[in-house]
C-alpha cells in the first residue's frame, strides 16, 4: 500500500541519512547526525522488548517508543522514515496505526504537514523519492527470543510472516528499499539474509537498499552486475556499543530519474554490458565511467572500482563483511549518487 506523498523538483540533490539498530542508545548518536532532507531508521530501536506482555502491560515500552519519537523530532532532518526490527516487539504488538499515532504525537501532532512515516510493508513518496519499508529480517538462531516481524528459523515461503512480506513487496519501481534485515549475500554476515527479498531487489533494481540487523556487516556494498548500492547502517557493534556513524547518501533527483528509466532495461543487457569476466575484486567492470572515489587522510585522490555514478568519501579504511557472489564491499560510509545511468538502454 502507499501512504501520503510530498514532492521535490528535478535537478535537486537530497541528503539521506541512514541509521539502524540504535537499541536504546539513540541519545549517544545525536551529535553525529548531520542535517538532512530524509532520515531513515531501519529498526531495532529497543534492546530487550516483551511488548504488551511485559509485567507493566507494555507501558514502559510505549514510553520508550515515545522517547525515540521525540528524539527523532529533535534531529536536523525534514522527514523521518522508520521501520521496525526484530527487537521491537512493542511495535508489532501495537500495530502500525497506534505506532503512527505515538510518533506523530511526539512530532507535535498539530503540524499541517506529516513529517514522520512508519512503514510496515508499505510505500511512501517523500520529496519525490519513492521509499518502500519492511520490518522483516531473518532469525540468527532458533533460540533467539527477539523475533518480532521474523519468520521461523530456516522457514521458507510457507511461513506466513515471510509470505506476507513478499506479497506486499512493491510492484512498481522504488528508489530506496528499506528493510530491517539485509538481503541474501549483501552485508548479511554472519548468517544469510532473505533470498526472497534479494530476488525482488534484483528484479526491481532500486538505486539504494538500506538495512541493519547484522551489526558485524556495517558499511556499503554494490551489486557488480546492476550497480545497485547497499548500506548496512547498524549503529551498534557486536557488543551493542553505539560506535558506527550514520551513513550519508547525497542523491541526485536526475540520477533517480535515469535509474527509473533503466529499470525497464532487461537485466541481460546489464550482464552483456559489464560481463562477469570484467568484474574486479572491488566490484565493477573496467570502464572509465565506473569508478568509486574514496577520500582518506593518506591518499585523498585514491580510486576504487565501483558502480558508475557513485562516489565515496570518508572512512576509507573500512571494508564491511558479508558480501558474496555478485555483491562487492565498498570502503567508506558516505555515498554520492549522481552521473549517468549505469544501465545500457535497449
Amino acid at each position: 500500500s502507499s501512504l501520503s506523498t510530498t514532492s521535490s523538483g528535478a535537478g535537486s540533490t537530497l541528503r539521506v541519512v541512514v541509521i539502524s539498530d540504535t537499541h536504546g542508545l539513540h541519545d549517544e548518536l545525536t551529535a553525529r547526525v548531520p542535517a538532512c532532507d530524509i532520515l531513515i531508521h531501519c529498526g531495532d530501536i529497543c534492546v530487550e522488548d516483551r511488548g504488551l506482555t511485559a509485567p507493566d502491560g507494555g507501558a514502559g515500552a510505549i514510553e520508550r517508543v515515545r522517547n525515540v519519537g521525540k528524539w527523532l523530532h529533535g534531529l536536523p532532518c525534514q522527514y523521518v522514515v522508520l521501520v521496525g526490527g526484530n527487537h521491537d516487539r512493542i511495535l508489532a504488538d501495537l500495530g502500525a496505526y497506534q505506532v503512527r499515532a505515538i510518533l506523530e504525537d511526539a512530532f507535535g501532532g498539530d503540524e499541517k504537514e506529516r513529517r514522520v512515516f512508519y512503514l510496515k510493508d508499505e510505500t511512501v513518496e517523500v520529496l519525490g523519492v519513492r521509499i518502500h519499508g519492511t520490518p522483516m529480517s531473518m532469525k540468527n538462531s532458533a533460540a533467539s527470543e527477539n523475533c518480532a516481524f521474523q519468520p521461523a528459523f530456516g522457514a521458507g515461503l510457507e511461513d506466513p510472516t515471510l509470505a506476507q512480506a513478499v506479497e506486499r513487496l512493491p510492484q512498481i519501481p522504488v528508489d530506496i528499499f528499506v528493510t530491517h534485515g539485509p538481503v541474501e549475500g549483501a552485508l548479511d554476515a554472519p548468517t544469510r539474509g532473505s533470498a526472497a527479498i534479494a530476488s525482488h531487489i534484483r528484479s526491481q533494481r532500486p538505486a539504494l537498499t538500506v538495512c541493519g540487523h547484522q551489526h558485524l556487516s556495517y558499511g556499503l556494498a554494490a551489486d557488480a552486475v546492476s550497480g545497485q548500492c547497499f548500506a548496512n547502517a547498524s549503529v551498534c557493534d557486536g557488543y551493542f556499543a553505539a560506535i558506527h556513524p550514520p551513513i550519508v547518501v547525497d542523491m541526485s533527483m536526475d540520477y533517480l530519474a535515469r535509474q527509473r528509466i533503466a529499470v525497464n532495461t532487461p537485466i541481460s543487457k546489464v550482464d552483456q554490458e559489464l560481463g562477469v569476466d570484467a568484474i574486479t575484486h572491488n566490484g565493477c567492470g573496467e570502464r572509465e565511467a565506473m569508478q568509486v572515489r574514496t577520500t582518506t587522510a593518506s591518499d585523498p585522490d585514491a580510486l576504487l572500482s565501483g558502480p558508475q555514478g557513485v562516489s565515496l568519501t570518508q572512512g576509507g579504511e573500512h571494508a564491511p563483511h558479508g558480501c558474496v557472489d555478485r555483491y562487492r564491499a565498498l570502503r567508506g560510509y558516505q555515498l554520492t549518487l549522481d552521473g549517468p545511468s549505469q544501465i545500457v538502454r535497449s
